[in-house]
């Protein structure tokens, strides 16, 4: 729920999410989180939050936020998800915080 409303629901006894948190005000900017059909993201950032679903199953281990996209290391490589588009990266001279 956000501000006393349901935006989206899952059927999971527990999910794990990887969190984007604000540097001036700590508050979760987006979030990452890993559900039985894929990473789905949610954006707070926009009002009603953007709600983007990444269409593929993988276990993501690791998400480095960027700009306009994430970036996550799952089992099976490395993607960027960027505009509601899951990308398999290659190898890169991008270096991600």
């Amino acid at each position: 729920m956000l501000d006393k409303e349901i935006f989206d629901r899952f059927g999971a006894n527990s999910l794990a999410h990887f969190d984007d948190v604000g540097n001036v005000d700590h508050m979760v900017e987006r979030t990452l989180v890993q559900t039985d059909a894929g990473p789905v993201l949610y954006d707070f950032r926009h009002h009603p939050p953007l709600v983007q679903r990444s269409g593929k199953r993988m276990t993501v281990k690791r998400v480095f936020w960027q700009d306009d996209e994430v970036v996550m290391q799952s089992s099976q490589g490395w993607f960027r998800f960027k505009g509601g588009v899951l990308t398999k990266l290659q190898s890169s001279k991008t270096t991600y915080h």
